[in-house]
Formats: C-alpha cells, sequence, structure tokens
C-alpha cells in the first residue's frame, strides 16, 4: 500500500500523546484546505479540546494555525475563550 495523500479540505485529528497538562489540547492534527476562487491548497494545524456545557452535554472546541516550518508550539495551552472568536 503506498503512502498516504492527503485529500483537499479533508483533515485528521490524533489524540495528543505529548499532553502535559489539563489545559493542554486534547487532539492535535492538520488539514488541507483548498481556495474555491484561486485554487490555492493551503496545509494547516488542528487542535481541539474536550470540553462540558453547563447542561453536561460534551462538546470540542477547534482552532486552525497555517502550518509553517514546525507544529504549534506545544505551550499553546488554551483555546480562546468564546469572546476571542471573531463570528
Amino acid at each position: 500500500m503506498g503512502d498516504y495523500v492527503q485529500k483537499p479540505n479533508e483533515g485528521s485529528l490524533f489524540k495528543n500523546a505529548n499532553k502535559k497538562g489539563e489545559t493542554d489540547r486534547d487532539y492535535n492534527g492538520q488539514m488541507l484546505a483548498h481556495c474555491a476562487k484561486c485554487g490555492h491548497d493551503t496545509p494547516l494545524w488542528l487542535s481541539a479540546w474536550l470540553n462540558m456545557s453547563a447542561q453536561g452535554k460534551k462538546w470540542m472546541r477547534l482552532t486552525m494555525q497555517v502550518k509553517e516550518a514546525q507544529a504549534p508550539d506545544q505551550t499553546q495551552t488554551q483555546a480562546p475563550s468564546q469572546d476571542e472568536i471573531p463570528f
């Protein structure tokens, strides 16, 4: 079987094996975002945190970061609050 080739607008998350504290991300991974307008593919890092609502429902908070030469800093430990999300 050949090497996996990531498809545009698809990503993968894996359990964070390097989690050191409660606020470290629970999952990390990557995706390839495709712009239908310009045709450019942008590789992104993904991070996810598991949360529990006041009503007892589980939910995930996700962040995306444009890939640079290195993976996102492991010290990026806390997802932005609801007030910091621009939409």
